[in-house]
Order: C-alpha cells, then sequence, then structure tokens
C-alpha cells in the first residue's frame, strides 16, 4: 500500500502523462477566433533577394551571374525567367512581377581590347 504522499505523486504524474498528448496538439493547431491578419503576421513569407554580380556579352552568347548562378535568357533563376540581359541590367519575371536587377555600385566595367 502506497503512503498518502506517494499515492499523490503518482496521480499527479499519471494526470501528466495522460494530458501531454492533448497540450502538444493544442498548440499546434492554429486558433480560430484570431482575426486574420494576426494569423498571417505569425508565417511571413520570404522574400527571395537577388544579386546580380556579373554580365557577359558576346557576339554569340548574353550570360549573367544571379545569385551565384550563370544563366542566360529563358532560363530560370529563384523561380524567375530571365527574360533579357542588357549591358547593365537584367529583366526578371515572376508570375505578373517585372523586376530589373541593376549591377552593383561596388563593381567596375572594364573592357578589354583585342590586338
Amino acid at each position: 500500500m502506497l503512503n498518502p504522499i506517494r499515492l499523490r505523486i503518482v496521480s499527479g504524474l499519471s494526470l501528466l502523462i495522460l494530458l501531454m498528448p492533448s497540450l502538444t496538439l493544442a498548440s499546434s493547431v492554429d486558433d480560430p477566433m484570431r482575426p486574420p491578419q494576426a494569423r498571417q503576421a505569425q508565417t511571413p513569407t520570404p522574400q527571395p533577394s537577388w544579386d546580380l554580380s556579373s554580365i557577359l556579352i558576346s557576339e554569340n552568347r548574353r550570360l549573367a551571374v544571379v545569385n551565384d548562378e550563370i544563366v542566360k535568357v529563358g532560363e530560370r533563376v529563384g523561380g524567375a525567367r530571365v527574360e533579357q540581359i542588357e549591358a547593365d541590367r537584367v529583366v526578371l519575371r515572376r508570375g505578373e512581377q517585372r523586376m530589373v536587377l541593376t549591377l552593383r555600385a561596388d563593381l567596375s566595367i572594364s573592357r578589354r581590347e583585342s590586338n
């Protein structure tokens, strides 16, 4: 037979073990009474960042380095399609959104002259 103190401890632990699954389930359920704005604020959608670091234009090809990936017109990078590659910018399209990337200010453009 258990003494009263041990009986309370055992019953308290048993109750905690029984309630633990419902407590974890309750914390993962979205509160239906919370206003829509508050629910949206909980899960912000990250916006992709775009980094245009280089452009190469020659007679035969136009390439750009976007987010450390070499791409050409028509290819995709980060969920967007490359529409244009110009000497100073790259135009991307993601759905209805059109983005113009320009070279960073800390990069310089140089031309090599051929002999």
